[in-house]
């Protein structure tokens, strides 16, 4: 399947093969923007259903689509329509970044949710930085954020997680190979991301 990377003004297409599947459920708080109410809410990403190629894309990066789950906030659901993910691409600062982006909907409307987690680097930080991530919401299609928060992927999670890893043995060895071998081992400074409200 084609895919693209942008680099500077140009986009370079490449094509992908998404040959490792699994599924990942992170929860967590987000914060409503300019709303009345209660100031923290419930959000969960839900059984997202995960197809990841084994090769690395131009940005270094391990990509991905979202092929189904569930976004659970505000007391509603909504079914996972198509989505994006990218592993472990190289970021400006020289971290990583894993990048989500799922676009959801129900029968009262849409939902848009942007996440990243962001790698600094050094092995004492990959637990924390490999199981949380920051979320940014849109909801019916407007352009403006209307909740931030950050979700978690809990140790228990991840071993389920790890139970439903499918795919050749060839691409699952491939993929546990380059997952690893792409998180920054030097300490980079986290001042950057410090001085932001939030990095999406």
């Amino acid at each position: 399947m084609p895919g693209q990377v942008r680099e500077g003004r140009s986009t370079v297409r490449f094509s992908v093969r998404f040959s490792v599947r699994f599924t990942e459920t992170m929860a967590g708080m987000v914060r409503p923007l300019g709303a009345a109410g209660p100031p923290l809410q419930p959000f969960a990403l839900a059984g997202l259903r995960i197809e990841a190629a084994a090769r690395p894309g131009p940005d270094d990066g391990l990509p991905g689509r979202v092929v189904g789950g569930e976004v659970r906030y505000l007391g509603r659901c909504w079914a996972v329509r198509r989505g994006s993910f990218l592993a472990l691409a190289r970021a400006a600062d020289g971290g990583r970044r894993l990048q989500y982006h799922v676009d959801a909907a129900n029968d009262e409307g849409r939902i848009d949710v942007r996440g990243v987690k962001t790698l600094t680097g050094g092995p004492l930080r990959w637990w924390r930085q490999t199981t949380t991530l920051a979320v940014a919401v849109r909801m019916d299609g407007e352009a403006r954020i209307s909740a931030v928060g950050t979700l978690r992927l809990p140790a228990r999670g991840f071993a389920r997680q790890l139970t439903t890893m499918r795919g050749r043995p060839s691409a699952l060895a491939a993929f546990g190979l380059r997952f690893p071998r792409r998180l920054p081992l030097r300490p980079r400074s986290e001042a950057c991301r410090a001085g932001t409200s939030h990095p999406l």
